[in-house]
């Protein structure tokens, strides 16, 4: 195990090329991590929670 730390660590990594062109938004979409879309899925409810927009359960 250590053997294989070692060389994840010491093992160059590459460099990104810069390209003067931003990525599209589907491709920031894409890049975006399952936390982040827990984060914004959770965020737009508690928008609509405050803003009383949520449907009403009848019990």
């Amino acid at each position: 195990m250590r053997i294989y730390l070692e060389a994840l660590v010491t093992s160059p990594q590459p460099v990104p090329e810069p390209s003067g062109t931003r990525p599209s938004r589907l491709d920031a979409l894409g890049s975006l991590g399952a936390d982040w879309w827990s984060v914004i899925v959770s965020g737009v409810v508690v928008v609509l929670a405050v803003f009383d927009l949520l449907p009403k359960i009848p019990w």
